[in-house]
């Protein structure tokens, strides 16, 4: 989950594997995959690096836990439509 600050400042959580498009004109909006969307203050170049280190994280944490096992074998889960 990535931590992110609505427009009235309010923290919010949101789910990085689910996020399809951020887009920032005027504001920034984070298109999720259901097709809602949440405005927030980061900017885009924010909210993207933030999405990177989350998923730098979970790699990290598979080479951790499974040192041995290839990348290959992780497969994305299916988005419930």
């Amino acid at each position: 989950m990535l931590a992110l600050t609505g427009l009235c400042g309010e923290r919010l959580r949101v789910d990085a594997d689910l996020i399809q498009a951020v887009e920032g004109s005027p504001c920034t909006v984070v298109v999720m995959a259901d097709g809602s969307c949440v405005e927030v203050s980061e900017q885009v170049a924010e909210v993207a690096e933030r999405v990177t280190r989350y998923r730098a994280a979970l790699l990290a944490a598979h080479a951790e836990v499974a040192p041995d096992a290839p990348l290959a074998d992780i497969k994305p889960l299916p988005l419930a439509r």
